[in-house]
């Protein structure tokens, strides 16, 4: 008989809280639906999983970061250097530059090697995945950023998902899609992989219509079920008292085209953007809010806030007292800083998501289809505007507009993120109650009541 082992699988690990979001959001609904299951990472960076989630994890391809001890990884780093002879390797390397003659010759071979070399670790690297997942009874794929081929093209995430899902099924588990994202794929060898995994799954669902509407014109697929973004399942919403005294507004900046970080690079579109971001803080400033910054990403957006923060104090030092950066390297503690908020301007989906999961009013300056879709999902469109096009002016007339309509829109968030977690309550019946009924595991525990875990207003 198997035993009760659930993968949850994904892009998640390298700081990015949104993907934590998710992945703390399965954790616990798991957890009450399958008490006695054993909950496995499949991650960017199993050291990060291990530590931020409390769970044991495994790479999700060959050359991911991390390990499973945090300890092994400083003592290799630590470790003194000795002196090794010249492998033949590099002695072949070394004639080649020497003799370009030669190197003309060697080629071919090289290339050859270095294909046998990398298909030899795939190949074992595939072998030890099945024999893990030969223990799993289900594998759970989930969140945003799953069809996609922006990081890295159809070798990194589409094969991965093609690699797992194909794995899964041999090794007898099932496989699960749970809420997740599309678009782009912009490579036909990305759309192959992705609709071969997706035709391996036993249950799909897609976080927002739009999503489905890309499946189905570019993997010719007749998906129809639209489930809410995780997220929304987090026990996050403080009573509606809590925000008694708050008077500050967060302001989440995103590495837009920074050419450090963003698959799209371009120097002075990212110059234009922090113009812009600098202009809407400073506006916030003027209209009597202080005004706290905060990252969704922990190492990109902290680049774009560092560089932000150096803009205002050498063009207006004056605001600079007014400007708190409050770095948030957990998901509770930015949903803590999100909470005392009297209102959001974010980029970000999940910077947008989570201020609507605490009931905060968000300004959202949309920079993909996802942000937009899920404005307007949560009835929050007219507080959308393109990134793309939407000056500083823009952003601060809209603002003014939210600040008038704050206590109905609070009303229209609460009602919504109780809705969405309706909806997400069904699924995770779909997915573990069956399961659960068959075999005669017992019921789910029941929610706990959401406890505020905090205020920024002692910040500001």
């Amino acid at each position: 008989m198997k035993r009760e082992t659930i993968g949850l699988l994904g892009p998640y690990g390298y700081g990015n809280l949104g993907d934590a979001a998710i992945q703390d959001a399965m954790l616990a609904n798991v957890r009450r639906w399958r008490p006695g299951a054993r909950l496995v990472g499949l991650s960017l960076n199993p050291t990060d999983t291990t530590e931020r989630h409390g769970i044991p994890a495994y790479p999700l391809y060959p050359k991911c970061a991390g390990g499973n001890s945090v300890s092994a990884g400083r003592a290799a780093v630590a470790a003194p250097s000795s002196p090794q002879a010249p492998t033949v390797k590099t002695r072949v390397k070394d004639l080649m530059r020497r003799q370009p003659a030669i190197g003309w010759m060697l080629a071919p071979a090289m290339a050859l090697r270095r294909w046998l070399e990398r298909a030899g670790q795939e190949a074992k690297f595939s072998f030890r995945a099945w024999r893990r997942l030969r223990e799993f009874e289900l594998l759970v794929i989930s969140g945003g950023g799953q069809l996609d081929d922006s990081w890295g093209g159809p070798w990194r995430h589409p094969f991965t998902l093609f690699r797992w899902t194909l794995l899964a099924r041999l090794a007898g588990a099932r496989v699960v899609f749970l809420s997740i994202g599309a678009g782009p794929l912009n490579a036909r060898l990305s759309r192959g992989f992705c609709r071969g995994a997706l035709a391996l799954a036993d249950y799909t669902s897609y976080r927002d219509a739009e999503s489905v509407t890309f499946v189905r014109e570019h993997l010719g697929r007749g998906d129809e079920r639209v489930v809410p973004d995780l997220a929304f399942s987090l026990e996050a919403c403080p009573p509606p008292d809590t925000r008694a005294g708050a008077r500050y507004a967060a302001v989440g900046p995103m590495p837009y085209f920074d050419p450090r970080s963003w698959p799209d690079k371009d120097a002075r579109t990212y110059a234009d953007y922090l113009e812009r971001m600098y202009a809407i803080v400073v506006g916030l400033i003027d209209r009597g809010y202080p005004v706290v910054l905060f990252g969704s990403d922990i190492h990109m957006d902290e680049r774009v806030i560092r560089d932000l923060l150096s803009r205002i104090a050498d063009r207006a030092p004056a605001t600079l007292s007014r400007v708190l950066y409050k770095p948030t390297p957990t998901v509770p503690a930015l949903t803590s800083l999100l909470q005392g908020a009297e209102l959001v301007v974010a980029s970000r989906y999940h910077g947008v998501l989570l201020s609507h999961l605490v009931a905060t009013p968000a300004v959202a300056i949309s920079y993909h289809p996802k942000v937009t879709s899920l404005m307007k999902d949560a009835g929050q469109s007219e507080y959308c505007l393109d990134l793309a096009v939407a000056a500083a002016p823009d952003v601060l007339v809209c603002t003014d507009r939210l600040l008038g309509s704050l206590p109905r829109v609070r009303g229209e968030l609460r009602a919504r993120s109780d809705a969405f977690r309706a909806r997400l309550e069904t699924q995770y019946a779909e997915i573990f109650g069956a399961a659960r009924e068959a075999v005669g595991w017992p019921q789910p525990l029941p929610t706990e009541s959401a406890t505020p875990t905090g205020s920024m207003t002692e910040v500001v």
